[in-house]
Formats: structure tokens, C-alpha cells, sequence
């Protein structure tokens, strides 16, 4: 009687050690199943951001893992994953893991580094210290507050990697809109001896001697000839 009674603790102890190794390793493969998961969906994000790049022509390169492989391959090892938690216990999940984690990591840097390159070219060349200069002019003071807010607006467009054409789409409208702008405020461009003469003018005051005549012409073209004063 006594030793039925061992027996069956032994069994039941037996039971419990085996029920919770498997509720171990069904915990471990859910766990690796949910991170290769992860890892798939971030290669087919960066898939289509490959596309997205590649169709408005800020990227061209041939030397890219082949994303299609990589994806089968995940494919085909999560579904060895299911049918057998044994595979996410090998070296050949923990290689492949570290693997795709190099993969996405690497094409990540390499695609922003690429959008940031296009964007930097795209963006027109406004300088803060030449926008500080400019909003002195009381004529000017509206339209540059509105420049800063688009070129706040495309700098940040252009310093984080695009997930949609629509997001690309809004970038450029921006720029358009911010050149179109400066074009109507000020024409082409502003000369350097007109930005040197108002650095002056605007803080303690301009030498004469500054005052050549592209400056005094750059004014009259734009009426702003009555903001000149002379004090002695």
C-alpha cells in the first residue's frame, strides 16, 4: 500500500517536472517565434521603403542582400519553427537571428543615409543666420516667419526615413512651396555684400563704405530704399 502510494508521488512528481519543461519550451518557441515575427515584418517594411526609394530615384544600388531570399528563407524556417520547437533550440536560429538583426540594422542606416543625401539636395540653402538678418527688414518680418516654419517643416522631413509616397509627396511640397516663397519675397537670391551690409546695419550699424552700389541697387529694386538711414 505504502509503496503504490510512492509510486504514484513519484509518477505525479514525474508529471509535474515534465509538464513544466514543456510549458518551458513552449514559452521558449513562442518567445523565438514572436522575435522571427518581428524580424520578418521589419524586412517587409524595408522592402517597400526600398521600392518607395528607388521609384522617386533617391537610391540606386546593386549591391543590396536579395530581400526576396531573406524573406523566403525566414518563411521557410518559421515554418520548420512550428512544426518543430526543436529548430529554435539549434545554432542555425541563433545564426540566422543575429544575421537578419545585422541585415535590417545595416539597411536601415544605409537607406536614411541615402533619403537624408537626396533631401540635403533637394532643400533650398536657407541659412538661420541669413533668415535672422532679413527679418529686421519690417517688410519682411511675415513673410521670413512663414519661411522658418517651412524650412522647420522640411528639416524635419528630411532627417527622418519616408514609410509612404505621401510622405516623400509632402517633403517636396514643402521645399516647392518654401522656394516660391523666397522667390516672391526676394527674387533669385540675396548677394553677399547685401547680407554683409545688413549683419551690420542691423546691429550696430552699417559703415558708409558698405553701401556700394549693388547694395543701394538691391534695395531700390525691391522699394526698400527708405529703410536706409544715415546717423552721425
Amino acid at each position: 500500500m505504502i509503496k503504490e502510494k510512492a509510486t504514484r508521488l513519484s509518477q505525479l512528481s514525474a508529471d509535474v517536472r515534465n509538464a513544466n519543461s514543456n510549458a518551458a519550451i513552449r514559452s521558449e518557441l513562442l518567445d523565438r517565434l514572436s522575435s522571427l515575427a518581428d524580424l520578418r515584418s521589419e524586412l517587409q517594411n524595408l522592402l517597400e521603403i526600398y521600392r518607395l526609394l528607388m521609384d522617386h530615384g533617391v537610391i540606386r544600388l546593386q549591391d543590396l542582400p536579395n530581400l526576396y531570399g531573406l524573406i523566403q528563407r525566414l518563411d521557410d524556417f518559421l515554418k520548420n519553427l512550428e512544426q518543430s520547437h526543436e529548430v529554435a533550440r539549434t545554432h542555425a536560429y541563433g545564426e540566422l537571428q543575429q544575421h537578419l538583426e545585422e541585415v535590417v540594422k545595416d539597411l536601415r542606416s544605409t537607406f536614411l543615409k541615402h533619403w537624408r543625401q537626396y533631401a540635403s539636395r533637394k532643400a533650398p540653402s536657407l541659412s538661420d543666420d541669413l533668415l535672422d538678418v532679413l527679418s529686421h527688414i519690417p517688410s519682411l518680418k511675415a513673410p521670413i516667419e512663414e519661411l522658418r516654419q517651412l524650412k522647420s517643416r522640411f528639416d524635419s522631413l528630411g532627417r527622418s526615413l519616408p514609410t509612404s509616397g505621401k510622405a516623400i509627396g509632402e517633403f517636396l511640397a514643402t521645399v516647392e512651396r518654401c522656394e516660391r516663397k523666397w522667390r516672391d519675397m526676394l527674387g533669385s537670391g540675396v548677394p553677399d555684400a547685401v547680407v554683409a551690409f545688413l549683419r551690420e546695419a542691423t546691429g550696430q550699424g552699417a559703415a558708409l563704405e558698405l553701401l556700394v552700389p549693388e547694395v543701394l541697387g538691391w534695395f531700390k529694386e525691391r522699394n526698400l530704399e527708405h529703410l536706409l538711414r544715415i546717423r552721425i
